[in-house]
């Protein structure tokens, strides 16, 4: 069985799921994939086509921090170096390696033609087989790594594909042998990690078939033959910096064929980016548009929309002003206390998750305008930290130039700011678990700053919290524009709904150390009442009923202050109610008390209170909606009665 392997990053994903699902298309026989990310949670495996999958195993690659050559400016990044790590990630007993790029599209079967490959490579002395890409004997070479890497054989392979002999690789230690070729040759390197495997094998590998990595660059576009290549390549390399998703060369004939297979995906027409590498590629575009050249693609309209939105998409914040606060940890959920097995399907892609890292920016003189932060110096615009994370880009680039368009003329300028909101953040359960969180990202050294609260966000309960943990914070008026010489940008805490146990611990411990309690200071059972919301129970005197005979009191949450929430909730031994903002509320309560969830009919989703029960040392009992709440929402009352109870007694 031939084994796979891609390595890449998420600037690859789309790229890498194209590459994927045309190999899963064409191979006869099953095949085994082994993909390294640096962040796998980001890469959508659903989409891929498993039916020709014998397993597919997708391993997070540890960054060292490594400083690897000829990376900046260029069209590649360091994932290009992660075959370098292969041997600690793959397992121990695979044979042959098949290493592939993810700008490799499988056009034909391959599984005969490598068999045959690998066949010869068993039986040869050798333990590697490339296509030559370059003879020493070729005059006029423009970059010469036969001369630059000291190179004594006569030929130079792609690494785009490699069929590697895996336990040569293994057995001799290859990987600290690579480190050392590109540590001695880092200033002559120009192909990245291919200038170091070809410097190693110098020349000891057999020939891989032409068909078998076609290389075609767009620049060649005279060269093109699509129905020889359709009918013949097994896989199509489109080498060099253009590619068939750029906003350019989408329009060269040889870029359809890419365009076709990502098509297949079902996500959007064409996958468009804007290459900054390639000198003038702005210009270039412009001057297509004004050719109206894009009316020869198939859906001509659709690229301008997308192509607009990505050639004026935003560029990355500077990474030399990120500084991490608390590092990527892998979180570790205890089950439900009345876990069924029929319902394992809702929980248990939930039990253990990474958080990614979280940090903060220090940003010299950005633009506010309502939600949005423009540095119009650089040219950036940071959506990322402003808009909620589920917001298609569409959205984000329209909210942000709407605001910039209705902003009045005129600048008043701040000394200091921070920033811990996004499109979401009215909302009381994203303001709980996303906006509030990050402000336990600060550090103490800018504390003194005020947090910066566009008007939309000027709402009562969020103000009595901020005065209520003693949070300064500044009101900005509607469409006006600030200036803030220092401004303290912070990441998201967290990914929404799966929370960094330090940070939400944290925040509890602020709300819980001066709280006072009533007179009456016996435990209380609370139903969070939800009736007002679009998730009401279709059904809810019976379940009222039931309530009332155990004991339940019946709360509006939203009508509470936040110490009369404080006090409630942090004596309360048991809350309950159908999933939504109220149950949040559970920020309030101390360990091991209890929380039961009515949630939505078949929701594998909304794990938000869940996640957080888990976090918090609060112990989490269920049960489901008989339908879903569009349909009236309604609670079978003798199975909430039994669970309930359950609840109570456990």
């Amino acid at each position: 069985m031939l084994n796979f392997v891609y390595c890449f990053d998420e600037n690859y994903n789309s790229q890498a799921l194209t590459s994927i699902n045309s190999l899963t298309q064409h191979a006869s026989e099953k095949i085994n994939l082994f993909i390294i990310h640096e962040n796998p949670e980001t890469f959508n495996d659903s989409i891929i086509n498993k039916e020709n999958l014998e397993c597919l195993n997708i391993y997070q690659i540890v960054d060292e921090d490594i400083d690897f050559p000829n990376l900046s400016g260029t069209h590649v990044s360091k994932a290009t170096y992660y075959r370098f790590y292969m041997s600690k990630y793959l397992p121990d007993d695979l044979d042959y390696i098949i290493y592939i790029d993810a700008d490799i599209v499988c056009l034909n079967d391959p599984i005969q033609e490598f068999n045959e490959h690998i066949d010869a490579l068993t039986k040869s002395k050798k333990h590697l087989v490339a296509r030559t890409e370059t003879l020493k004997s070729e005059e006029n070479l423009v970059v010469n790594p036969f001369k630059n890497l000291q190179m004594t054989s006569e030929k130079y392979f792609n690494a785009g594909l490699m069929i590697i002999d895996y336990q040569y690789w293994k057995n001799e230690n290859i990987e600290p042998k690579l480190f050392e070729i590109m540590n001695r040759h880092y200033q002559d390197i120009i192909f990245w990690d291919q200038d170091v495997l070809n410097k190693f094998f110098d020349g000891d590998y057999l020939e891989l078939s032409n068909l078998c990595n076609y290389g075609f660059g767009i620049y060649t576009e005279s060269e093109y033959d699509e129905e020889n290549i359709l009918e013949n390549v097994i896989f199509l390399h489109y080498t060099g910096k253009g590619k068939p998703w750029d906003v350019n060369f989408i329009l060269v004939d040889s870029s359809k064929i890419f365009q076709k297979y990502y098509q297949k995906l079902g996500l959007k027409t064409y996958l468009l980016a804007q290459s900054n590498s390639i000198k003038g590629s702005r210009q270039t575009y412009i001057k297509n548009i004004i050719l109206l050249k894009f009316l020869k693609l198939e859906y001509p309209y659709r690229y301008l929309i997308f192509s607009l939105i990505e050639i004026f998409k935003i560029k990355k914040l500077n990474l030399s002003n990120k500084k991490i606060i608390y590092e990527r940890q892998t979180v570790i959920r205890k089950k439900p206390i009345n876990l069924e097995l029929k319902d394992s399907h809702l929980f248990q892609h939930e039990y253990k998750k990474d958080i990614p890292p979280s940090y903060i920016y220090n940003i010299k003189n950005p633009l506010i305008i309502n939600n949005s932060i423009f540095n119009l110096k650089k040219i950036r615009i940071y959506t990322k930290e402003t808009f909620y994370e589920n917001h298609t880009y569409s959205k984000k680039i329209k909210d942000t130039f709407k605001n910039l368009i209705q902003s009045k003329t005129g600048i008043k300028n701040l000394p200091n700011g921070i920033w811990i909101l996004d499109t979401k953040s009215e909302n009381f359960g994203h303001w709980m678990i996303d906006a509030i969180c990050r402000y336990q990202l600060v550090h103490r050294n800018f504390k003194s700053y005020p947090i910066l609260l566009p008007e939309r966000f000027d709402i009562d309960w969020i103000t009595e919290m901020l005065d209520h943990l003693g949070y300064s914070y500044i009101v900005l008026s509607k469409n006006v524009k600030y200036r803030v010489k220092n401004l303290v940008l912070t990441s998201r805490a967290h990914p929404s709904g799966n929370y960094n146990p330090l940070i939400v611990n944290e925040l509890r411990d602020l709300f819980l150390r001066d709280h006072y309690k009533s007179e009456n200071n016996d435990s209380t059972r609370i139903w969070a009442d939800r009736e007002q919301f679009r998730r009401k129970v279709h059904n809810f005197n019976e379940i009222e009923h039931i309530l009332k005979k155990h004991n339940f009191k019946i709360i509006q949450t939203e009508k509470l202050s936040l110490v009369e929430k404080i006090n409630i909730f942090s004596r309360s031994e048991i809350i309950s109610g159908t999933h939504g903002s109220g149950l949040i509320n559970l920020f309030f309560m101390n360990k091991n008390s209890k929380i039961f969830e009515v949630r939505d009919l078949n929701d594998t989703l909304k794990n938000a209170v869940f996640s957080l029960a888990s976090a918090l040392e609060v112990n989490y009992f269920y049960m489901e909606r008989e339908e879903s709440h569009s349909d009236g929402g309604s609670i079978n009352p003798v199975e909430f009665e039994e669970k309930l109870i359950n609840c109570i007694n456990s």
